[in-house]
């Protein structure tokens, strides 16, 4: 074993060699026994090890989530709209702008349609026309 694989295996199974697959655990040993690099990354394991162990210990609350529901349930507010609410009551200022919008599209039609017959009433014969091979007057 490579002292890289060692440091990948701390990495992955931490610094008990118990909790090592069985099949890289032999090699590990040797390596153990044999390099001075190895037994430095195998001590520096260990505290990391024991440090989060340490932490997990003194911060593990078992009625932690218990009190995380109780809160929400008492910031919740009493009663829940419901699902299938009215459109005014779900979006109450969006009749406006969509009324304003609507006045304008029909504004704009009417100008549209008004505008329309006048531009029939316009001479066209000075227009040059283009087509894709010649001009016309």
């Amino acid at each position: 074993m490579s002292l890289e694989t060692f440091e990948d295996g701390l990495d992955r199974y931490g610094a008990v060699l118990a909790r090592w697959p069985e099949d890289l655990r032999p090699s590990a040993e040797r390596l153990l026994a044999e390099s001075s690099l190895a037994k430095a990354a195998w001590h520096d394991a260990g505290l990391i090890d024991d440090f989060l162990a340490s932490r997990s210990e003194a911060g593990s609350q078992p009625d932690l989530v218990d009190k995380i529901m109780a809160r929400q349930r008492a910031l919740a507010p009493a009663e829940v709209p419901a699902m299938h609410a009215g459109f005014r009551r779900k979006w109450p200022n969006a009749l406006g702008p969509a009324l304003l919008c609507g006045a304008f599209v029909l504004f704009g039609a009417a100008a549209g349609f008004m505008v329309m017959p006048a531009a029939s009433s316009y001479d066209v014969s000075g227009v040059l026309l283009l087509t894709s091979d010649t001009f016309y007057m």
